[in-house]
């Protein structure tokens, strides 16, 4: 009988405890020796809680086994021996003491009940040999202390007259192989697999093992006389050498081991890779640690003890002292801030070297610590010495601070210090450490540190009348177990010694601190989250990884702590080693006299010594409960001070204020907490007294009932805990227990042979992942993680027969039909089976062992007597990239995705350019040529075929979606299979189909390998192997991978088209085109939507990547999810309808998507139906409403369940949000509230809200939607949510509710979301917002706000296309997607960048100045100190500077003034030159950094703009290089050509351009000023930069850059072919030759591009991220549409220039030539076929972000709508057509109505007045 049987029969708690009193029992008689009694209470006990069967099966076939391993540990129990003593004779190593043998069953037997309460099953029986022989390796392990080594390794060298030492070395060495080979196979027995094999694996470990063995040895020799006879430096840098290879080893080992630990519980093999890796990064840490340690001490120490040096310092007074303290400060700190996982020393040492303010720090801590050694101060009380260390920490952190502050003050460089927090911030900081400090070390702790420096900078003992002496250690405090570690000859050997006893005396310690981690994050976060999870198996996983961390720490911390570890004799509350002993103490001190306080601390102290049991409780109570806490309160505790004290300081976003170093300081100062050891006659009455503490028990019995109580109350917990799980686990239901793919609870079936992880759940969902092992880099997943039930991903196997119906091999993605059948066959092979349509399905995935490489075996199996013909389709959904990458950023990462398909063999292989090469220096990184693959074939048997294959999603689902593809139900064709060859889709999928034809009752096999290689050559190799085919022949292979096939366009439904409004403020767009057109709507309140034609809206407030409100999810494609519908559902007929396309996709009747300024309509109409839904964002609202309309045209009345449902994201990515979301419920069912605490970015209560008459309001999507999400959702169809209280998993706002609409009538319902800030406030916006009527009031303000705002500039010309770009859709697309929503449907921003959005508002000078007014100021205040200014930044919710990223590009500070200028000029305001902003403050950017993300802090510090645009010049200034020309940094307006400057020395040309222009125009203002002398500096300046910018020019072209290594970077390029011109930077005659030497490579004839030729990986000067592009893709030689519409702004200057020179048919042909290079680059000329237009893909109403230029996609549109050249294209028109605006007049240039090529201006409207040819203006 199960337990859930017995259960059902109401006993399954009494036999659980039953049974878990039994094995309790057995533990117990184990360590009495009492082998029956053990064995039979084991046996009895492992049957009554096995879930697996009934009592007696189970006694019978598994019981004895189990019991026979606690019997046997019995067996060999000892009673009468000593705790962890090494063994003497190899018999004693298969000893047990009572504590031992009760330990060994203890962790047996909880083994077992772990494995069985989560997997439900009882392990293996190879797992079960391998936990029972578990204590005897650890035995063997302890047995490395013993003389037994010795004993062996004279019998394997023949006994030879070797040192003693040496023959210990080789004895060690055969044991450390068992052990490193033992811990090696049982990881591999207990996952299920055999031993590994490989020579290199065990290589590794007996190299491993040999170099441990003999790294005592290492370390004796570096203590030996020779070390100490050397010359002092070179004998400090020998014995480093000798430390740095010891401490290698002993790290190594260390990490080899317990990484092998670690991957174990992870169900990661040790194979070669995860062994090699962890002891390649422990010897490299060990050998830092031993290095630097014991360099510092040596070489302090000889500076010691040479007398003259010495002397000489001393000499110096605090001069001396001080600069020792600025020199050694920056490696201090270095140290400090050193944990197992910061990177590499070397790097963070440098950089701490290159801060300024360490020095000044440790020039007041070095005169700190002379005065303290003159003055005497340890000598002073505590209190003294607290406060001498307290003012010392103050002056070294605030002073420092505050001298930093002055000294600009001085220079007269800023005017006000930094705020009165951030002084006393650090002063509380420095005071609190540097007290700390000053307290603990008083004089006989400094006696005590000195005498231990003595013991390290003592090279050879004897030298120095040091005995030598063996080092043991008692762990445990165990007062007759110490262990002997061997001798200590001298300094290197100690540090050794102590490194290993550090580990030994953590395995302990250890799992203490991680079970307190849970415990503590529980009680501060006020959350049992942490303890339900510590008895989860992600819980145990995180338990041993975090007692791992720890474990680790001994290595270095022991001798940290042998040093500083403080003894005081006096016993006080805080020095009673443990938690619970603390309390009582100090409990004891409050209630008694002092000398009865220390006569009870004395006794405790006695019984310590007396009894082990309480030494050894006591020991738990201070690392389990004391230190640990104290520990892990600092990171627990200290993320939470961290943040609260960055609200201090006045960060506008939760942040991080404490530096790292003083973090980590409070991390480690617990562990040094003084301790109470009597000292005296104290002492001597403790020892003396230790047999007689039973006479004086009383005042430990207080203790003692301190420590029962909470071991009575945490007994208590645990039991319930543990039973509760072992209930659960009784009622699993046995088989397919994974879950659904994407739900967090789901645990796959996970394959992995450490290379490659393939994990598969029940619905057939699966992922493949390529293991850091494999790839020597952070793992990526090859195919899309499922994490949504609703959207399906990953990889799909498809069937289906004729014209039948589409099924899968999972339930998933189709759905419907027989269960999916799966089945683990062994750690590597999944079983998977399914029936469907008289077709039996059977696939056997199996992960190829050392290889990357997954082959799935698929037996299509006829049970029918008839002859079938099936089509089998695969699918992959391609990443290849980091998880959670493709996820946030889809288009961005398919953009970089190219794709070869290969038929013979069929394959499709796939690489991703973002991946890089590891280097560590970001300058030399390159892409990696590494590549994924799919591919299939015939298998053994049956007639198989390829007949097509896909490779872009559009394609492949065309309008439909995972469910039912466009491409495998007959709507759409696949590609011919000749059709070979390289595409860039930019939706990258891979689907290979194949047709099986298959004789009654007959099979055919299909063999299927995905995988990874290092490149496209080894991965055709592969692919041919595990097929069994020929791999192409050189040139095939070669043809195959250079030619390039072409883009086709996906599917169209019949009659898709796109068509202007008759006044042109209208785009209509029929669903169905070749890719989804989009338009955006947004407010000033940053609230707004992205939505397609067929109508998948994405909603947003505030921040649209970081406070999506509804899920992004166009950016994948169209084939997923809508985020949000509203659903009519015919109650009489049963008919559910929407008025959009999506999600519903019906084929019938008609649908329209209406694109207004500012809204979208969406309409269906049927025969007996029009559905219409106007979707729109209110002015001045933080909130989108739509108002559905439903019209019944039939003659009766008709009752309809309407239910609008969104998904609730409120977060990047519903997964970030996913159990964050709290939800509350209006009480008239009207209205949901939402609310994501934990999201930093936008704080207050979303709402939901409807007119509707809901019945039911749900916010639980699996029962609003239903289990599977196929098809309308359930509440749609069946009036009701699910009814159940499953838990909630993703959050949706739905309600529904009946609608009568009476025959030939209509009905509107309202549907608002949005977000407020407090809950009341949104209550009543939710109210306010439902109403039909306000709904309709703001429909028609929306677009009268649009009218309105669009109407002030109006300008008709003989080009109405142009004229409605220029009039309507441009500045549109400006506000609504640039400045207020900053999104688009391919890329969310949601920050605001620097440079981006300053030039988005120059045309605004025209329309709207008081926005660009505004920006300015903005900006400004967005500005540093210094004068650089942030690259982007988020808008905290309190309206501050969020998050924000520091970078040392070029040129996003140098926009401010541009921009200002210009603005100024345009409208007169010379006030806003005098407007006072503040700046933002945050630590300056280490050398080759190239940028830093934080939250910065408001400087108090302010200036005019004037003063601001100053600044930003003043800091390119200070920053040229060695040819005159600005420094390039990390990018310039180019953000691709990062690595050109990245190391400090490339030189941007562009830039110099760039300034050279801002010098000009900014000296006249200076002159304007009254500042002649700055005036005068500027102009020389511009002229000293234009004879170095004259320099670069080479003949048909200026040079783009020159990179850090003085190459020039020569493409041609559109910025220095424009800017020359923009700048003043050239004469006329320079300016027209560059510009058309440059158009004549750049320009085609509807589009131009950036730079020619394109960059790739080969190119020399590599750029950086422009070369990741595909070639002629965005700023990689396609259309980057802003930086070439410049190309419009140089012709026009130069057609004035002409003008100006009485050349007016060279202007004319200037102006002319403008006007064709606007319409090129805008979506003009993108229509002039209809294949041209299918082509370019995007929307005519609005200027798309780029063209692509690249072979088999010439000139398909790339991003639409979030672009800053729709700004650019306003300013080049407005310049074209000749409207000037100067000091606030508006007026036209004398050519305006002349003709400027086709274009010809007819009339112009500005402000209601009227221009036109020959007439003044009109009103």
């Amino acid at each position: 009988m199960t337990i859930a049987a017995r259960q059902e029969r109401g006993a399954p708690i009494v036999a659980l405890l039953a049974g878990l009193l039994l094995l309790g029992a057995s533990i117990a008689m184990a360590g009495m020796g009492g082998w029956a009694y053990a064995l039979g209470a084991a046996a009895l006990g492992l049957a009554l809680v096995n879930p697996e069967g009934d009592f007696f099966a189970t006694l019978a076939r598994v019981g004895w086994f189990d019991a026979l391993v606690v019997g046997v540990y019995a067996l060999l129990c000892n009673p009468q021996g000593f705790l962890w003593r090494a063994a003497a004779t190899w018999s004693d190593v298969f000893a047990f003491t009572s504590v031992g043998a009760s330990c060994a069953a203890g962790l047996y037997i909880g083994s077992l009940l772990i494995i069985m309460a989560y997997s439900g099953r009882r392990p293996q029986a190879a797992a079960n040999g391998a936990l029972a022989l578990i204590p005897f390796v650890f035995s063997l392990f302890l047995a490395i202390g013993s003389n037994l080594p010795a004993d062996l390794g004279r019998t394997l060298t023949f006994h030879a007259p070797l040192d003693y030492f040496v023959v210990a070395a080789i004895g060690r060495a055969p044991i450390l192989i068992l052990l490193n080979e033992a811990v090696v196979a049982g990881a591999s027995i207990a996952l299920g697999r055999r031993p590994q094999g490989g020579l290199g694996l065990h290589a590794m470990l007996f190299g491993a093992a040999i170099f441990a063995s003999f790294t005592p040895n290492i370390a004796t020799y570096g203590s030996l006389e020779f070390a100490q006879s050397l010359p002092p430096a070179l004998g400090v840098l020998f014995t480093a050498l000798m430390a740095a290879i010891s401490q290698a080893g002993l790290w190594g080992e260390t990490y080899l081991i317990t990484q092998t630990v670690t991957d174990l519980l992870h169900g990661k093999p040790p194979i070669e890779p995860a062994v090699r890796k962890p002891w390649a990064s422990g010897a490299g840490k060990g050998a830092v640690y031993g290095f630097i340690f014991m360099l510092l001490v040596g070489a302090v120490g000889a500076f010691t003890q040479n007398d003259g040096l010495y002397d000489a310092f001393v000499a110096t007074g605090v001069a001396g002292a001080m600069i020792v303290g600025g020199v050694f400060y920056p490696l201090g700190r270095a140290i400090m801030e050193s944990t197992d996982s910061t990177p590499p020393f070397y790097g963070r040492l440098v950089r701490e070297y290159q801060r300024p303010s360490n020095y000044l720090r440790g020039l007041m801590v070095g005169a700190a610590i002379w005065i303290a050694v003159a003055l005497n101060t340890p000598a002073l009380d505590g209190g003294a010495r607290f406060l001498f260390g307290a003012l010392t920490g103050a002056a070294a952190y605030a002073g420092v601070d505050f001298l930093s502050d002055l000294a600009p003050i001085l220079l007269r460089r800023r005017r006000r210090l930094s705020s009165w927090r951030v002084y006393l911030f650090g002063t509380l900081l420095g005071g609190l450490v540097g007290g700390a400090l000053g307290w603990y070390f008083d004089t006989l702790q400094l006696d005590t540190v000195q005498a231990k420096f003595y013991v390290y900078t003592a090279i050879f003992y004897p030298h120095w009348g040091r005995p030598i002496a063996d080092y043991g250690i008692t762990p445990l405090f165990q007062r007759w177990g110490q262990t002997s570690l061997g001798p200590a000859q001298g300094a290197v050997k100690t540090l050794y010694l102590e490194s290993l006893s550090g580990v030994i005396q953590w395995i302990f310690a250890a799992p203490l601190f991680s079970i307190n981690l849970f415990f503590l994050t529980a009680l501060v976060k006020r959350d049992l989250k942490p303890l339900r999870k510590l008895f989860s198996e992600d819980g145990v996983r995180q338990l041993v990884d975090n007692a791992i961390l720890v474990l680790r720490w001994g290595l270095w911390m022991a001798p940290i702590i042998y040093t500083f570890l403080k003894s005081v004799p006096d016993p006080s509350w805080y020095n009673q080693d443990g938690l619970i002993r603390t309390g009582v103490a100090s409990l004891v001190q409050a209630t008694q006299s002092h000398q009865a306080f220390v006569d009870w601390s004395l006794a405790v102290f006695t019984g310590l010594l007396a009894y082990d049991w309480l030494r050894v409780l006591i020991w738990f109570d201070h690392m389990g409960l004391r230190v640990a806490t104290l520990v892990n309160l600092s990171f627990v505790g200290g993320d939470a001070l961290d943040e609260s004290s960055a609200r201090f300081l006045g960060k506008a976003q939760t942040s991080r204020a404490i530096p790292e170093g003083l973090r980590r300081f409070g991390t480690w100062m617990p562990l040094l907490l003084p301790f109470y050891i009597p000292a005296g006659a104290d002492w001597d009455k403790a020892w003396t007294g230790a047999e007689k503490l039973r006479a004086v028990a009383q005042p430990t019995l207080n203790l003692l009932l301190g420590y029962a109580i909470v071991a009575a109350a945490a007994a208590l917990f645990l039991a319930a805990l543990v039973l509760r799980r072992l209930a659960v686990t009784g009622r699993r239901v046995a088989a397919y227990g994974t879950g659904v793919g994407g739900l967090p609870d789901s645990r796959p079936f996970v394959l992995t042979n450490g290379y490659l992880t393939s994990e598969w759940y029940d619905d057939g969902q699966g992922v493949s992942r390529v293991e850091r092992n494999a790839r020597n880099g952070a793992p990526i997943d090859i195919t899309r993680q499922p994490d949504d039930p609703g959207q399906p991903r990953g990889k799909f196997i498809y069937f289906r027969e004729g014209d039948g119906e589409l099924w899968s091999l999972g339930a998933a993605p189709t759905y419907g039909g027989a269960a999916t059948k799966l089945q683990r066959l062994s750690p590597t092979r999944l079983f998977l089976e399914r029936t469907m349509h008289g077709v039996r399905v059977e696939a056997t995935i199996e992960v190829v062992e050392n290889e990357a490489v997954e082959v799935t075996r698929l037996k299509i199996v006829n049970i029918e007597k008839r002859p079938r013909r099936i089509t089998i389709a695969t699918l992959r959904e391609w990443v290849v990239n980091e998880s959670g990458a493709e996820r946030r950023d889809a288009a961005y990462n398919a953009l970089h995705v190219g794709t070869w398909f290969m038929n013979a063999p069929a394959a499709i292989i796939v690489q991703n350019r973002l991946l890089k090469t590891p280097q560590l220096r970001q300058s030399q990184r390159r892409m990696s040529h590494e590549v994924a693959f799919h591919a299939a074939g015939p298998g053994e048997t049956g007639d198989v075929r390829l007949i097509g294959y896909e490779d872009m999603k559009s394609r492949f689902y065309g309008l439909g979606t995972p469910a039912a593809p466009d491409a495998l139900i007959g709507r759409a064709p696949m590609r011919e299979i000749a059709d070979d060859g390289l595409l860039y889709s930019f939706e990258p999928c891979g689907s290979l189909a194949f047709e099986a034809r298959i004789a009654p009752e007959s099979a055919a096999e299909i063999v299927i390998v995905d995988g990874w290689a290092k490149n496209f050559a080894t991965a055709v190799d592969c692919i041919a192997h595990h097929l069994n085919a020929d791999a192409p022949s050189a040139q095939e292979l070669e043809r195959v991978e250079t030619r390039v096939r072409t883009l086709l366009p996906a599917p169209a439904l019949p009659g898709a088209s796109a068509t202007f409004g008759a006044d042109g403020k209208t785009l209509i767009v029929t669903p169905g085109l070749p890719r989804p057109y989009a338009h955006v709507i947004a407010n000033n309140h940053g609230a707004g939507a992205v939505m397609t034609a067929e109508g998948d809206i994405f909603t947003f407030a505030v921040n649209a990547r970081q406070n999506s409100l509804t899920p992004f999810r166009m950016g994948e494609g169209r084939f997923g999810p809508s985020g949000q519908a509203i659903y009519v559902h015919d109650l009489a007929s049963g008919d559910t309808d929407c008025a959009t396309f999506a999600p519903l996709r019906r084929m019938d009747g008609a649908y329209e998507a209406e694109f207004g300024l500012g809204y979208v309509v969406y309409r269906r109409t049927r025969a007996d139906l029009d559905l219409e839904l106007t979707v729109f964002a209110p002015p001045g609202r933080t909130c989108e409403t739509n108002i559905l309309r439903i019209v019944n045209k039939t003659g009766s009345d008709r009752i309809f369940n309407v239910a609008p449902i969104a998904e609730i994201a409120l977060d990047e990515t519903m997964v970030e949000s996913q159990g964050s979301i709290e939800v509350k419920t209006d009480d008239t069912g009207r209205a949901l509230y939402f609310r994501n605490p934990k999201n930093h970015f936008a704080k207050g209560w979303a709402f939901a809200s409807t007119s509707l008459a809901a019945e039911f309001a749900e916010t639980s999507r699996e029962r609003a939607i239903g289990p599977n999400g196929g098809g309308a959702p359930y509440m749609v169809e069946h009036s009701h949510p699910v009814l159940g209280n499953a838990r909630r998993q993703r959050t949706v706002a739905a309600f529904c509710g009946p609608v009568e609409v009476k025959a030939g009538g209509e009905a509107k319902i309202v549907f608002s979301i949005g977000q407020t800030g407090g809950l009341d406030e949104a209550a009543h916006f939710a109210k306010v917002s439902r109403g039909l009527g306000w709904a309709e009031h703001m429909l028609d303000e929306t677009k009268t706000f649009w009218t309105d705002t669009l109407g002030v500039l109006r300008i008709e010309t003989n080009k109405p296309e142009f004229d409605r770009l220029v009039n309507d859709w441009l500045p549109y697309q400006l506000l609504a997607s640039r400045l207020w929503g900053r999104t688009g449907p391919a890329q969310r921003s949601g920050a605001t960048g620097y440079r981006d959005q300053l030039q988005d508002v120059l045309p605004l000078v025209f329309l709207a100045p008081e926005l660009t007014r505004r920006q300015i100021l903005l900006h400004a205040a967005r500005q540093f100190i210094e004068g650089d200014a942030v690259k982007w930044w988020h808008t905290a919710p309190s309206g501050g500077t969020g998050l924000a990223d520091r970078t040392i590009a070029s040129d996003p500070h140098l926009w401010l003034p541009f921009v200002t200028l210009r603005y100024v000029q345009a409208t007169g305001d010379d006030a806003v030159l005098d407007v006072e902003t503040g700046f933002i403050e945050t630590a300056l950017l280490p050398k080759g950094v190239e940028s830093n993300a934080d939250v910065p802090l408001p400087s108090r510090e302010s200036a005019k703009l004037f003063d601001h645009c100053r600044l930003a010049i003043e800091w390119t200034l200070a920053r040229f290089g060695r040819n005159g020309l600005p420094l390039m940094g990390a990018g310039d307006w180019d953000d691709g050509m990062n690595l050109i400057g990245l190391e400090g020395r490339g030189e941007s040309v562009w830039v110099g351009f760039f300034l050279h222009g801002i010098l000009i125009d900014f000296a006249k203002l200076c002159e304007r000023r009254g500042k002649r002398d700055l005036a005068a500096r500027y102009r020389d300046t511009a002229e000293k930069l234009r004879a170095a910018l004259d320099k670069c020019w080479r003949g048909d072209r200026y040079l783009r850059a020159f990179a850090d290594s003085g190459k020039e970077v020569t493409p041609m390029s559109a910025m220095v072919s424009s800017w020359p011109v923009i700048s003043q930077a050239v004469d006329f005659s320079r300016g027209v030759e560059c510009v058309e030497k440059a158009l004549a490579v750049l320009e085609r004839p509807d589009r131009i591009l950036l730079v020619h030729p394109h960059y790739d990986e080969q190119s020399d000067p590599f750029p950086g991220r422009s070369a990741e592009y595909p070639p002629g893709v965005r700023e990689n030689g396609g259309q980057y549409s802003h930086g070439v519409s410049w190309f419009v702004d140089a012709l026009v200057l130069l057609g004035e220039q002409a003008q100006a020179k009485g050349d007016a048919k060279e202007a004319a042909r200037l102006f002319a030539r403008a006007f064709q290079c606007w319409v090129e680059i805008s979506p003009l000329s993108k229509y002039a076929t209809p294949e041209a237009a299918e082509r370019y893909g995007l929307p005519p109403h609005q200027q798309a972000a780029d063209v692509y230029e690249g072979p088999g996609y010439e000139g398909r549109g790339g991003w639409a709508w979030y672009t800053g050249s729709a700004a650019r294209m306003m300013i080049g028109a407005y310049a074209l057509l000749g409207l000037q605006l100067d000091k606030g007049e508006f007026s036209l240039r004398a050519d305006a109505f002349d003709p400027k090529g086709e274009l010809q201006l007819k009339k112009v409207v500005y402000k209601g007045k009227t221009y036109t040819a020959g007439e003044k203006p009109a009103a």
